[in-house]
């Protein structure tokens, strides 16, 4: 196994955000319901068989 040395490289702290549960999480606000209650999916197109959630309320995430 190659041991790489990284002490000379830069370094930096990156921050990662599921924006999806976010939108879907001030969806529910807009709605008047609480977002960790809430059970709002966006989907791609629903009409069509096997369409994809594209954000999801977080307690849809849990429950699934």
């Amino acid at each position: 196994m190659i041991k790489m040395d990284y002490s000379h490289q830069p370094k930096r702290d990156i921050l990662c955000i599921d924006v999806n549960s976010f939108f879907a999480s001030v969806e529910s606000v807009k709605r008047g319901i609480h977002p960790l209650e809430s059970y709002i999916v966006v989907m791609s197109n629903q009409e069509l068989e096997g369409g994809l959630v594209l954000a999801s309320a977080p307690r849809v995430k849990k429950e699934s």
